[in-house]
């Protein structure tokens, strides 16, 4: 006797199958969609940039040194950017494309002092610097330091 497939049991488990189509259907939507989101925001987004900031003192009486120039280049040499220290001694460098640099720290009577460090994107980076106050000369020549004469009292 045949019996036409509409009219057989269905199987108790065919509803499974059905519903787990779907649930692949739907877990390859979301990876495509993941996928889309991913490489749209890798391919087209700007350049990444970060920030710089510090503070620069003076080694031996650790006091904030004033109008020290704090100067950025990247691993080539070239200089990126530059920054003043302020009345505190405090720098701040804005929108450096992320990558590592060169930081030269300089002041008058001061060594020059270079470290280097990463620039992350959207994070803010710190490094600070106590610059040795340079040694005078042990045997100054004369005329080497303007001196005036000083008035002595009896």
């Amino acid at each position: 006797m045949n019996v036409p497939a509409s009219q057989l049991p269905k199987s108790p488990t065919s509803h499974l199958h059905a519903m787990n189509l779907v649930v692949a259907l739907l877990a390859g939507v979301i990876s495509i969609t993941g996928g889309i989101y991913s490489l749209k925001n890798n391919l087209f987004a700007g350049p990444a940039y970060g920030s710089l900031r510090g503070i620069v003192r003076d080694e031996r009486i650790a006091k904030p040194l004033k109008l020290a120039l704090v100067e950025i280049s990247d691993l080539s040499g070239a200089v990126v950017n530059t920054a003043t220290t302020d009345d505190n001694g405090h720098y701040s460098i804005e929108s450096l494309k992320a990558g590592n640099y060169a930081v030269k720290f300089t002041a008058p009577l001061h060594k020059i002092e270079t470290k280097t460090i990463k620039i992350e994107k959207d994070l803010v980076s710190s490094i600070n610097a106590d610059l040795f106050p340079e040694a005078p000369p042990a045997n100054p020549s004369p005329g080497e330091y303007a001196s005036s004469p000083v008035p002595r009292t009896i």
